[in-house]
């Protein structure tokens, strides 16, 4: 084995404690160092053992989790049963527990190992401690015919081994933030309004699903190589103007009001509040450690009328209203015309009209009274 394959290692597993996705590389560079066709990372709960698999290579747990009847193989592991995990703080050889020729009579290996083709006849294991009942594993596998683990591997896995246990704590706290900020995304995608958040350079590094649903539809703002624009030229510059006034508010750490105004009032019938507002450095720190991904300025797109659209959408769903069918009848329902709406969507009023006849076939409606006593009439 080479001096560099083990440094080669010893990276991976930092980079995989970043990036969860390259543990799989890394536990294959690991068992290429020991020349080895199987390893694996796992996590082994002391009471149950239960093993739970981080990374492998070569074979797949699940060969055997996924069979019911195989359900109770932990407990049959003979380098288990023999102390393995017993001396959870030391490195472990399979044939120091008992020899190959036990291990290949034993029941765990012609009635289960066999069955998914598992040909083992050693184990070299590093253990180290986890949070509670648990303690965490390397294993690498030897196979018939090769030979057994000597000193000189435990050596260089004992080399890995406080690596690995610094790369995994670094990963279980990376896993832990980002938990935590998968349920802050599902409760901000759950807001009523729209959030858009950029950065220094006011570019957007995070948006919620309102947001998403208005970028599809193309009736109020787009989002182009990470820059937030309106629609309409005069429009799209009160907001450059407000998200350029709140960065200079942020940066010289002053506050205009109550740190928050009205940016854009959509004039179209669409009845939408934008503000711009400064994200403190205080706040931000605690986001996020990259800087480029620091909120500097968040945007807030408020719909004035919010119980209409729902009525709206209600009613797209019931009748199978398209995206654009469904935002004229939001304009009907507010009174726009025929020749408003054409203008906020940029269509001919030939093109609203056949919508219009669309929408009033849909829903069994003859007039614009009808289809508007129809939606706020309708229950949310």
């Amino acid at each position: 084995m080479s001096e560099t394959a083990v440094l080669e290692a010893i990276s991976a597993c930092y980079d995989a404690a970043l990036v969860p996705g390259q543990w799989q590389d890394t536990i294959k560079r690991i068992a290429r160092i020991f020349d080895r066709p199987d390893a694996e990372i796992q996590y082994i709960d002391y009471e149950s053992l239960e093993f739970k698999s981080l990374a492998h290579f070569g074979f797949d747990p699940e060969d055997l989790n996924s069979k019911p009847e195989f359900a109770d193989w932990p407990q049959h592991d003979p380098w288990a049963a023999a102390g393995a995990l017993q001396q959870a703080e030391d490195i472990v050889i399979g044939t120091n527990l008992l020899s190959a020729d036990q291990y290949r009579n034993s029941v765990f290996h012609n009635d289960y190992g066999r069955t998914v083709g598992w040909e083992w006849r050693d184990v070299l294991c590093t253990f180290f401690e986890r949070s509670g009942d648990k303690i965490g594993a390397l294993c690498i596998y030897s196979q018939w015919p090769q030979e057994d683990f000597s000193n000189q591997d435990a050596q260089t896995i004992a080399l890995l081994r406080p690596h690995l246990v610094k790369a995994l704590e670094l990963h279980d706290r990376l896993s832990e933030i980002n938990s935590k900020a998968s349920f802050h995304v599902q409760l901000l995608d759950r807001l009523p309004h729209g959030i858009v958040l950029l950065n220094s350079n006011q570019r957007v590094i995070f948006h919620n699903k309102m947001i998403e649903t208005l970028v599809q539809s193309g009736s109020l703002l787009t989002i182009a190589h990470s820059k937030l624009r309106l629609h309409g030229e005069k429009q799209n510059e009160a907001l450059q103007a407000a998200i350029a006034n709140t960065a200079r508010l942020r940066d010289q750490a002053t506050l205009c009001g109550n740190g928050a105004f009205e940016a854009y009032d959509h004039p179209n019938s669409k009845s939408y509040t934008i503000l711009a507002v400064p994200v403190w450095r205080e706040d931000a720190a605690a986001v996020s450690f990259m800087s480029d991904m620091k909120p500097h300025i968040l945007i807030l797109v408020s719909d004035r009328n919010p119980k209409l659209r729902r009525q709206v959408n209600i009613i797209g769903q019931m009748y199978n209203l398209t995206p654009s069918e469904a935002r004229v009848t939001e304009c009907l329902s507010e009174g726009a015309t025929l020749n408003e709406i054409a203008e906020a969507s940029g269509n001919s009023v030939h093109t609203i009209r056949s919508q219009v006849k669309a929408i009033f076939s849909k829903t069994e409606m003859h007039s614009q009274v009808e289809l508007v006593k129809l939606i706020l009439t309708t229950a949310i």
